[in-house]
Order: structure tokens, then C-alpha cells, then sequence
């Protein structure tokens, strides 16, 4: 961002509500409330800059949410680029490889397994968030999150995308992906 900044070009950077510096509870939101983050943050770039025109870049499930949000092509929301990097293929596998991290962490840090997974679920479903990599999650981030099984694009829009996949992990999904990609650009 700062880069492109330099250059000339306008950035806006953000966090999802409950993250980073943004306002909100992580715990109690969904994809569905990120990906309307991600299309305020559009608006307020556009009024901000007068400028219509806009790309997304996403990391991780930034990419993700970028390459799911539906577009309109008869609107302003339309990017003329999408830049994926290091996108979850398989976003049901990605939880429980959360989950083992919070275990992972409660044996460095305790010497045991205080919470089994199938403890940190029954406590997301009682209103419990839980760990992981330092966020909060609670039961409608984590049923948002595993009700998306694989990672689908919305194909009505065209536009260019760009997918950098920076790590070897959940790669059974990406030729399917790559497949798909080829229809939308």
C-alpha cells in the first residue's frame, strides 16, 4: 500500500470490523458482514477520491472475500483488477487447521490441552468465542466460515484477476480454482 502510495496512486488500507483498529467485535460477525466492509470501504474510497475506478488486493481470507463479493456491472462496484495472494481453496479445512493452531498454542503455552476441539466448538455454540492467531472468533464467524466449503467465484462480472499463491499448504483445491478462474479472466 505504501508503495503504490508513493508512486502516486490513492490506497485506502483497512481492517475488518473488530480487527486492527477498526471499531466492532470480531466474535460476532460473519463473512457476509466482512464482505460489507470491504464494499463500504469501496464507497468511502470513491467518494474520498472522486474516483470510480478501484482494484482490491487480498491476503488470506482478504482474498477470498474479494473474489466472492458479488459485482455489478451496471454500478461502481466493479474493480478493474483483483489480486488474490496466497487465496484459502478450502475454507471448512482452514478452520480446523485454525483450531489445531489453538491447540498447538495451549500446549506451548499450558503443557496441555486444556480445550480439545471438540471443547472449543461446544463452547462456540454456547456463546463462547475462541482463539485463534490472536482473534476472537465466535460461533457466527466460525458457521460462516465452514458453511463455505470451497471457494467459488462470482463469474457475472469480468474483470482481471490475478491469484499468487505463496504457500504449499491446502493445495488440493487450486487446480479446481485455476479451472475456474479461466471463465471469470
Amino acid at each position: 500500500a505504501q508503495s503504490l502510495a508513493l508512486e502516486g496512486h490513492p490506497v485506502l488500507q483497512f481492517d475488518y470490523r473488530g480487527t486492527g483498529d477498526s471499531f466492532g467485535q470480531m466474535e460476532n460477525s460473519t463473512l457476509a458482514d466482512f464482505s460489507e466492509d470491504v464494499v463500504d470501504a469501496i464507497h468511502f474510497f470513491q467518494n474520498k477520491t472522486g474516483d470510480q475506478r478501484f482494484s482490491l488486493l487480498g491476503l488470506r481470507l482478504g482474498a477470498n472475500i474479494a473474489l466472492n463479493l458479488k459485482y455489478d456491472a451496471t454500478t461502481t462496484l466493479k474493480p478493474e483488477k483483483i489480486v488474490g495472494i496466497d487465496v484459502i481453496p478450502d475454507l471448512s479445512q482452514y478452520m480446523n487447521v485454525c483450531l489445531r493452531y489453538n491447540l498447538a498454542t495451549q500446549l506451548s503455552v499450558y503443557n496441555k490441552v486444556i480445550r480439545d476441539r471438540k471443547k472449543l466448538i461446544a463452547d462456540m455454540n454456547q456463546g463462547i468465542s475462541i482463539n485463534m492467531f490472536g482473534y476472537q472468533v465466535g460461533k457466527p464467524l466460525y458457521d460462516s466460515i465452514v458453511g463455505t466449503e470451497t471457494l467459488s467465484i462470482d463469474k457475472s462480472i469480468r474483470t482481471r484477476t490475478t491469484l499468487i499463491q505463496i504457500t504449499n499448504n491446502l493445495k488440493k483445491g487450486l487446480p479446481k480454482l485455476i479451472l475456474d478462474m479461466g471463465a471469470t479472466g
